[in-house]
């Protein structure tokens, strides 16, 4: 008989490793993406707008 290439672990190790490593490679690139991204996030356009520049609306017309 050949020896086996998956060794001790067999062949649901190695699918089993190879997933883990899979999915840590998946949490590192995340992780750097979070840490540098690559535009900055979007402005508030409420912080974007001048008070002066609001439409007057009468008091009677408020609604509360």
């Amino acid at each position: 008989m050949l020896p086996s290439y998956c060794g001790v672990a067999g062949h649901t190790g190695w699918l089993v490793r190879l997933l883990l490593w899979a999915a840590l490679l998946v949490i590192v690139f995340w992780g750097v993406r979070r840490l540098f991204p690559d535009r900055p996030p979007p402005p508030d356009p409420a912080a974007l707008r001048d008070p002066e520049d609001a439409p007057e609306v009468p008091v009677a017309n408020r609604r509360h």
